[in-house]
């Protein structure tokens, strides 16, 4: 099946935003290291989450970094 992709847009943000805080939660198992705080400290992942959504605000192709 072949990729596709599309320009992103305000919508998507949710989505960002829900792979972007798996990665963050994995990367301490990849790197064989405790567990970091951040993954689950309500005011970092309030910051992630609008760094998501001004990315889909504002991103010179809406909702992804070029």
């Amino acid at each position: 099946m072949p990729v596709t992709q599309r320009p992103g847009n305000p919508a998507d943000s949710h989505a960002d935003f829900t792979i972007f805080e798996r990665t963050v939660a994995d990367l301490p198992r990849r790197l064989a290291m405790p567990a970091g705080l951040a993954a689950s400290d309500p005011e970092a992942v309030g910051l992630r989450r609008g760094l998501c959504d001004h990315l889909a605000r504002t991103g010179p192709s809406p909702g992804w970094p070029e």
